[in-house]
């Protein structure tokens, strides 16, 4: 009986410990919104070897927002796009989210098209006409004029920047980047 009751209470205590280690690692890896500010502090890769951490303070232009995530595994909080009267919600694809240049592209003739996948919290720019770098560059600043955000935190996001297939043969297939990160595509 005493050899039952203390395998009892050690699982017990080994399932307590997991889950608090759960809740606290968790907690941990959440992105507070500062107390009675439209501050929000996120958290980023500081470009360190050694994997520290930085911490920045972007003041969206809209006070509701939104969380979408970052390739490394966190989420950042940014203006609420989904609610913003321009942005498109795919009417036969649930979850895409039109922020520029409509659902049918080929009947408005955009230089570009921005939009966003609820099912991996994506972010994609396809550009339709050349020069692709001036547009891929006016493409980057509406993104991060709609988000309320930085260079930093768009560095971040979990994107693609393409071309449409034919546009210019070279970068067919190619994430470009934004023009601003490390190892983008440099365009004339």
């Amino acid at each position: 009986m005493n050899k039952t009751i203390l395998i009892l209470s050690g699982l017990a205590v080994v399932l307590i410990a997991f889950f608090a280690f759960v809740f606290l690692f968790d907690k941990l890896h959440q992105a507070p919104q500062a107390a009675g500010t439209n501050t929000l502090p996120y958290t980023v890769p500081s470009g360190s070897s050694s994997g520290s951490q930085a911490t920045a303070t972007v003041t969206p232009a809209k006070t509701n927002t939104i969380r979408v995530a970052l390739h490394n595994g966190y989420t950042v909080a940014v203006n609420d796009f989904k609610d913003d009267p321009a942005t498109v919600k795919d009417p036969n694809n649930a979850g895409y989210y039109y922020l520029a240049g409509g659902a049918s592209p080929a009947l408005t003739h955009p230089p570009y098209q921005i939009f966003y996948t609820d099912s991996d919290l994506s972010f994609t720019i396809t550009l339709y006409k050349e020069p692709i770098g001036q547009y891929r560059k006016q493409a980057e600043q509406e993104l991060m004029q709609k988000l309320g955000t930085n260079e930093t935190i768009m560095c971040n996001l979990n994107y693609t920047v393409a071309t449409v297939n034919g546009l210019e043969p070279a970068y067919d297939g190619v994430n470009l980047g934004f023009s601003f990160c490390p190892g983008a595509t440099v365009l004339p």
